[in-house]
């Protein structure tokens, strides 16, 4: 089963950095585990890797996430 997330660059400002000070984006989704009885919500990050010189076009990320049980009312992504 897939979830979309919608990615959002995380500004300088929100304080919001990867875990090696490289920028990134900040996205999450809503997910009810088996045998859960409130949906959970994953937050994750994701940074962009260093580019490959023998693959110059192919972009990979390194993902950090954790899961919540606050929803996005209670606190946004930013």
């Amino acid at each position: 089963m897939s979830h979309t997330v919608k990615w959002t660059k995380a500004s300088e400002a929100s304080g919001i950095g990867f875990y090696d000070g490289r920028s990134c984006e900040v996205g999450s989704t809503n997910f009810r585990p088996v045998k859960f009885a409130r949906r959970a919500r994953y937050v994750v990050m994701r940074a962009r890797r260093p580019v490959d010189p023998l693959f110059p076009n192919h972009v990979e990320y390194d993902y950090y996430g954790f899961c919540t049980n606050c929803d996005e009312q209670t606190k946004s992504n930013k």
